[in-house]
């Protein structure tokens, strides 16, 4: 059963995260609803020039078209998880470019960019899923420890200098894979059963997926 509800759990992850990092995520759940942030409060938040914003808005444009690209081609669900990680790991690049060195130490404090790039349909779907689950308070300690954890080591691998590209995306699915098990391990059997219901409604390709 632990084996099934992990693969499961990573297919929701690849199917919701799409655009989002284990850091992303780290918010949704370390901090209650997801908390997706709007290009408006953004460019509030780190008060962007008219200038920066405009270029920021040109590369969310281009990833959403790219991604979409991605999305609707015939490649298999791991080949569009690693290009769709790469889209995100390159506009995450471009972004950070735009700010200056003020702007990108505010943006790290609060993993602004990720949220940026989180999609708000994902958010909303984890939402629902962990409200789903009726969490005790103990089962919420401990997955917000576990996912902030896990945040953290993401915003390390990416700043590492020393890792390819590659590189950073086989840390980052491994990293990913880790707090998905450990969370998973939390769960209770009822629990377990309604998560993989929910899990199925939100693969790939299904209804409602984002």
């Amino acid at each position: 059963m632990f084996r099934k509800t992990s693969k499961l759990l990573i297919a929701a992850i690849a199917a919701l995260a799409l655009l989002a990092s284990v850091a992303g995520a780290a918010n949704v759940a370390a901090r209650g609803p997801a908390r997706g942030i709007t290009l408006k409060r953004f460019a509030s938040v780190l008060s962007l020039t008219q200038e920066q914003t405009t270029e920021v808005r040109g590369i969310l444009t281009t990833l959403r078209q790219d991604a979409k690209g991605v999305i609707a081609s015939g490649k298999t669900r791991d080949e569009k998880r690693t290009e769709l990680l790469k889209l995100r790991e390159q506009a995450r690049t471009s972004v950070n470019s735009v700010l200056t060195i003020d702007q990108k130490e505010k943006a790290d404090e609060k993993n602004l960019v990720g949220r940026l790039l989180m999609p708000r349909k994902a958010g909303a779907a984890i939402r629902q899923a962990l409200a789903g689950l009726n969490l005790s308070a103990d089962q919420k300690t401990q997955i917000r420890g576990i996912i902030k954890d896990a945040g953290a080591r993401a915003r390390a691998i990416r700043q590492d200098t020393s890792l390819t590209g590659q590189d950073k995306m086989a840390k980052l699915r491994e990293n990913r894979r880790g707090a998905i098990q450990s969370i998973s391990s939390g769960l209770t059997p009822d629990q377990r059963a309604k998560f993989r219901q929910w899990l199925r409604n939100h693969r790939p390709g299904a209804p409602n997926a984002a």
